[in-house]
């Protein structure tokens, strides 16, 4: 639901916000209130409305990171502090004379409104399999997110000739910083190179001084952009590991929303390659299970053990063999899952991939 730009009344913000309040104070400090939206209450030294640039907040908030009431960065402090960025709504008004209610500050109020940046993080990470330390950075780059807050206009506000699109994808690991690399060209690259937006990224925990100590362990990791990957004299350098901890970031560090404090787990190595089955069709004789290595193929010969579980049971063992192109796909006949199949229904198909007895990957299909 998005609120009008006129018409605005107490009775309209209750039902937005789900409050039976007909009280001015208490909807514009109500808990339900959407941080995301642009529009909302925010403490601001002015009874009129606000315009757009002053929803961003006043010059004293940005400067300690707080825009459109949220606290959205750490830019005058220290890399570790990533880490703690809540992006809590913390600049409701007080109903003070330096800080009104306004009921007006719900004009163009979105229920629904989301950030115009997101990003993901990948909850286990090897260090020697290339990529599986994946991370996304998700931004609205078409315009088409009005009521969100637009980390642009945060990220553009100092004015620097160095815009967001051109700001680097970087990765907080405990007290350890590095710039990401882009899937597409594994080189370190903005989020828009070549004329060309991109969100997928990963962190190279198998080179450039990753800390030893953190291997087998699960650290925090936070997600963020910089402005700049490397500057002269040493003060910032993330082209490789760097120790941050209590180290000022001078040029701004933005952390990225749902991607902050996210607990990665570690490991020195896994023995196998991931297999994933993608496809089961029936076929008159049995089902057909298409398979997929998503990380790319092994370096060497090694067996999985496909077993299927539901209908029937049975398991087969399949040999990757890098001295051929390996058929994709793998057949169990009706006898071999030990049923006899009833025409005209469909049946479940799940199971698991196993390799030495180290679980790979597990497979559910409905309505085969």
């Amino acid at each position: 639901m998005i609120l009008g730009s006129a018409g605005i009344t107490t009775s309209i913000v209750g039902n937005a916000i789900g409050s039976s309040s007909r009280d001015i104070g208490t909807l514009c400090t109500h808990n339900n209130i959407n941080k995301w939206s642009k529009h909302k209450p925010i403490r601001y030294n002015k009874v009129e409305g606000l315009s757009d640039e002053e929803f961003k907040g006043t010059s004293g908030d940005n400067s300690l990171g707080i825009y459109y009431g949220i606290k959205a960065s750490t830019s005058a402090g220290n890399y570790n502090q990533l880490h703690d960025t809540n992006f809590d709504y913390i600049g409701k008004p007080n109903g003070g004379e330096l800080s009104p209610f306004r009921l007006g500050d719900f004009r163009g109020y979105d229920t629904n409104a989301v950030p115009t940046l997101t990003g993901e993080i990948t909850n286990l990470a090897y260090t020697n399999v290339p990529k599986s330390f994946n991370c996304s950075v998700i931004y609205d780059y078409t315009g088409s997110n009005t009521t969100g807050i637009d980390f642009r206009e945060l990220i553009n506000t100092d004015g620097d000739a160095i815009k967001f699109e051109n700001y680097y994808p970087c990765i907080l690991v405990g007290d350890y910083a590095r710039g990401l690399f882009n899937e597409y060209n594994s080189q370190q690259t903005s989020i828009k190179f070549n004329n060309a937006w991109y969100n997928k990224f990963y962190a190279d925990i198998s080179s450039g001084n990753f800390p030893t100590s953190y291997i087998n362990t699960k650290q925090t990791c936070t997600l963020f952009l910089t402005r700049n990957l490397y500057v002269e004299g040493g003060i910032t350098d993330l082209r490789n590991w760097q120790y941050v901890k209590d180290k000022a970031n001078a040029y701004n560090a933005f952390a990225v929303p749902n991607a902050v404090a996210k607990k990665v787990e570690i490991k020195n190595y896994r023995t196998y390659t991931i297999l994933e089955a993608i496809k089961c069709i029936r076929e008159s004789n049995g089902v057909k299970l298409t398979l997929y290595f998503p990380e790319g193929r092994p370096q060497t010969s090694t067996s999985y053990i496909i077993g299927i579980e539901s209908p029937g049971s049975g398991s087969k063992k399949w040999e990757y063999s890098t001295s051929s192109i390996p058929v994709m796909s793998i057949s169990f006949t009706w006898s071999e899952l030990g049923i006899l199949p009833i025409p005209n229904q469909t049946y479940t198909v799940s199971g698991s991939i196993t390799n030495g007895g180290n679980l790979v990957s597990n497979f559910n299909f409905d309505n085969i």
